[in-house]
């Protein structure tokens, strides 16, 4: 007896998907098919049985052969839909972890162009939860030291990944500005929106009494000034009047 997971696994490949409908049939015909079987079944499309359709099919019933086929045939964006789409909760179990650090090694994996599109996509969720490894990566993504690309990505593209995240966001964006001159003003105007909040969040800004407060307003005044004088950063100047004016 082969256990019918090793016999589909052998039929992953999209040029023998008819054998895998061919073998499914004979499992029901001889009361051998589990509902898993009948699902897999129902859903084939014999006369548009890709490898797409045949990932739709197994994504569910058969993640970890439906990952294998996505590997083999390069299909990086299900293998990562594979990954991360069922990842849901704040709180991971261990299989979870695994999954999402398996996706982030896969990306790391790919070319600077499937690994800028794919980040784009799926990067908020590795953000949220390996946080330190997923904001090197971009780092890495938008300065050009990804692998051996000289290519770099735009940083505004991912400043939608860090909602809910403001002290990786502004880890990212110090470091971007610290090493590259940014044209996109979007990236001045988030970092120095950052910079004036977090001068107001300051614990010592709301405390009048607080004998070091002169020191931090000191730092945070200086922080403000550093990012207006540098040169690689550039900014909407009127935009930048309104948010001083605020804060």
């Amino acid at each position: 007896y082969v256990e019918p997971s090793y016999v589909i696994r052998q039929f992953l490949d999209a040029q023998r998907i008819h054998n895998l409908t061919t073998y499914l049939e004979a499992l029901h015909a001889k009361a051998f098919a589990t509902s898993e079987h009948t699902t897999l079944l129902l859903n084939k499309q014999p006369l548009t049985f890709d490898v797409e359709t045949a990932l739709t099919v197994l994504r569910d019933n058969y993640p970890t052969h439906a990952l294998t086929l996505a590997k083999k045939h390069h299909e990086h964006s299900w293998y990562l839909k594979i990954q991360l789409d069922r990842i849901h909760s704040e709180t991971l179990s261990e299989s979870d972890q695994a999954r999402v650090l398996d996706a982030l090694t896969y990306i790391e994996g790919l070319s600077f162009g499937e690994a800028n599109l794919n980040l784009r996509k799926y990067g908020r969720t590795l953000v949220t939860h390996v946080p330190g490894p997923t904001t090197e990566l971009l780092k890495a993504l938008c300065t050009g030291r990804f692998h051996d690309s000289t290519d770099k990505a735009d940083p505004a593209n991912f400043l939608h990944l860090f909602v809910s995240h403001r002290a990786q966001l502004r880890e990212f964006l110090e470091y971007i500005v610290d090493v590259e001159t940014v044209a996109n003003p979007q990236i001045g105007n988030t970092l120095l929106e950052m910079v004036l909040g977090d001068v107001g969040r300051s614990p010592a800004a709301a405390d009048e009494d607080a004998e070091d407060k002169p020191i931090i307003m000191a730092t945070n005044e200086a922080a403000v000034l550093a990012l207006l004088d540098n040169p690689r950063v550039k900014y909407d100047e009127d935009h930048a009047l309104i948010l001083m004016q605020m804060h």
